[in-house]
């Protein structure tokens, strides 16, 4: 903890004060009665001990000077509708003064003394600051005469009760906010895991396509070959091939560029399917919240480690939104892993509409697609089973099997040989 010496003049530092000051006035009217006429154990040092220890640009004594105006006021003006006399009202309340200037100058003086091992002597702290300010407190009260043992006792009893209640309530509070530090890294990382196999899969496309630029190059070289004793065609031909060839550069800049930008993001090390599996749990239902008629259920009966896992998501993912598309506004999606001797199997089933048997031989080629826009006419020639099946057969050496009934939903089932999720490269 640092302790400001000259704090800041600024209005919202002033806020700062006034509130924090007023809140430990509050807590003083929470007390019972001790030992003497108009000493009372408040929860006024609970208060200040928490203020204290999560706000280091508040100076203790300032604030102790400033309770000490608030607290008092607060339990004259309260006080004054008794049947006590002003004098009486004065006697009353006057020693608290001592107590919160007291409080503010020993925190202060221990927390310097300590501040290379404020946390871990943060009890000693606060048991000396209450214990002294209390002590303090019940000398001006008797006036140094009437002070007993027994007092003492009971005011190191109740600095004791008092730091033991400071203490679990800053453990309660550094834990829940711990808590929802965790949660909203854990949340982070989920949507870096998501974004990042959504882009490895596209950059696993651009790739493709560089392949199929290759081939074209090559066809088009054949063509130029053939044409030798036709200019035109020659001259066509070579300008089809330069043309091609500053497509594939493009291409691999684009690819590298993007591989550079997104690199270190991509090097995570090697995932539990389990954890993958509630990764996309978690961005399913998140993708599903604005359509109470779609449910999706998981169920992960394998622990194996998964290098490739941001291709693995990739392709589960796929899927799912495809179960998702295909249970329209109503219906469940059941996402099941299990392993079989030395394989993986991953099911991917909807109870949607199906797919007809005229058409599913077709679902894995480029570019089909049984979806169209019904108010333009315009076919989605989407890429996404594709891609998947391509993912499955050709990162992870497995097979993408589909069985489906029109009307009645579609399965996807996932083969992969362990070996091959934990030492692909």
């Amino acid at each position: 903890m640092k302790i400001s010496q000259n704090p800041s003049r600024s209005v919202s530092k002033v806020r700062k004060y006034i509130f924090t000051a007023f809140l430990v006035a509050l807590g003083a009217r929470l007390y019972v009665n001790f030992f003497v006429p108009g000493f009372i154990i408040t929860f006024t040092a609970i208060i200040l001990g928490i203020a204290l220890y999560f706000s280091d640009d508040i100076h203790p004594v300032i604030l102790g000077c400033m309770v000490a105006v608030f607290s008092p006021g607060i339990r004259f003006f309260i006080d004054s509708f008794s049947d006590y006399t002003m004098s009486e009202l004065l006697i009353r309340i006057y020693p608290d003064v001592f107590f919160y200037v007291t409080y503010g100058l020993v925190f202060y003086i221990l927390s310097r003394l300590f501040k290379d091992q404020f946390t871990s002597k943060y009890y000693i702290i606060l048991f000396l600051s209450d214990f002294l300010s209390n002590l303090v407190e019940l000398l001006v009260r008797t006036q140094l005469f009437e002070i007993k043992w027994s007092m003492i006792q009971g005011i190191i009893l109740v600095a004791l009760g008092r730091t033991g209640l400071t203490l679990l309530t800053i453990f309660v509070v550094v834990r829940y906010t711990s808590l929802i530090m965790h949660q909203e890294h854990e949340k982070r990382y989920q949507h870096l895991m998501m974004q990042t196999s959504r882009f490895k899969s596209e950059i696993y496309f651009l790739y493709k396509n560089m392949n199929q630029i290759e081939a074209l190059m090559k066809l088009s070289h054949q063509i130029k070959g053939r044409v030798s004793e036709d200019e035109a065609l020659r001259s066509l031909a070579l300008e089809l091939s330069k043309d091609v060839h500053e497509i594939k550069k493009d291409y691999l800049r684009t690819v590298k560029g993007l591989e550079e930008i997104y690199g270190e993001n991509m090097s995570l090390d090697e995932l539990d399917l389990k954890d993958l599996f509630k990764i996309l749990e978690d961005n399913t239902k998140e993708y599903i919240k604005d359509t109470p008629g779609i449910s999706c259920h998981f169920k992960c009966k394998s622990s194996v480690m998964v290098k490739e896992h941001f291709y693995l998501m990739s392709v589960i993912r796929n899927l799912i939104n495809n179960g998702i598309e295909a249970c329209g506004d109503a219906g469940k999606v059941y996402i099941y892993a299990r392993d079989v001797n030395d394989d993986l199997e991953i099911f991917v089933r909807d109870n949607g509409k199906g797919i007809s048997p005229e058409d599913i031989d077709y679902i894995f080629n480029t570019g089909y697609s049984t979806k169209f826009d019904e108010k333009t006419g315009d076919i989605y020639r989407g890429i996404g089973l594709t891609l998947v099946k391509e993912m499955v057969e050709e990162v992870f050496k497995g097979k993408l099997e589909v069985e489906s009934s029109l009307g009645e939903g579609t399965s996807f089932i996932i083969t992969i040989g362990h070996s091959n999720l934990e030492g692909v490269s």
